[in-house]
């Protein structure tokens, strides 16, 4: 599970509910503890927000800017795909998938004006020389890498004085991000069908994360003192004090 303040929200599995521009339906269950008569009782409830897809970075920017093909677009963005993409992808964290089972996480802070196989950095070579290098050249000579797309911008990630630059190609959204950017009008309408549901469904639901509860949460409780109580009803009882 992923917390989420009081909320707990699991990826899908057996499902899927796409939004749209890389963002997907997460459900999970809230829950809180509220007074009753003589006892504490935890309130359980079933809740869905929207998370970003876990997938290539190229074919995130594929859904955001609306590209079905990408393969059909040898050219370099136009300045306001590119305005677009950075929107919805800065702040977010991606992996590198080019260092084998090294797959380092990065925070990504900008998106490059020029594509990889004009963005330079400095590269300081072992004699302590320091060459201007352009992103394609500099995998191609550290990693044996040709790229694909080298018409495409890099992600700068990190802190932006490093010019640290990664090709689209290599990275991947890091699962388990919440979507915390408004969504669109489309959006919050493909979100409210696919949570509606009848209210014997939702009960049945409820009754399943109340189980799922008993085998996650006892340990941690019980450290507190706190333990669950299954009855008729769900229970929570703590030790008077």
């Amino acid at each position: 599970y992923t917390p989420v303040g009081r909320s707990f929200f699991s990826a899908p599995e057996g499902y899927d509910h796409p939004l749209g521009g890389g963002r997907e339906v997460w459900f999970g269950f809230h829950q809180s503890v509220r007074p009753a008569m003589w006892k504490m009782m935890l309130n359980i409830d079933v809740s869905a927000t929207a998370f970003y897809k876990a997938q290539p970075v190229i074919q995130f920017m594929c859904e955001v800017l609306d590209i079905h093909n990408i393969d059909e677009q040898p050219r370099p963005l136009t300045d306001s795909h590119r305005v677009k993409f950075t929107k919805e992808i800065k702040g977010l964290k991606v992996e590198v998938t080019h260092c084998g089972t090294m797959r380092r996480k990065y925070r990504v802070c900008n998106v490059t004006r020029r594509p990889a196989s004009h963005q330079t950095f400095p590269l300081q070579l072992e004699n302590g020389q320091t060459v201007e290098r352009t992103v394609a050249q500099y995998f191609r000579e550290k990693y044996n890498l040709q790229l694909k797309y080298p018409h495409l911008p890099c992600l700068q990630v990190g802190q932006e004085q490093k010019h640290t630059y990664l090709p689209l190609e290599v990275c991947n959204i890091v699962a388990g991000q919440r979507c915390i950017k408004k969504l669109t009008d489309n959006q919050t309408s493909t979100m409210i069908k696919a949570t509606a549901r009848s209210a014997p469904d939702r009960q049945e639901e409820i009754s399943r994360l109340i189980f799922l509860c008993t085998f996650f949460f006892p340990h941690s409780f019980q450290k507190k003192n706190i333990f669950f109580v299954w009855n008729s009803c769900f229970k929570l009882t703590l030790p008077l004090k």
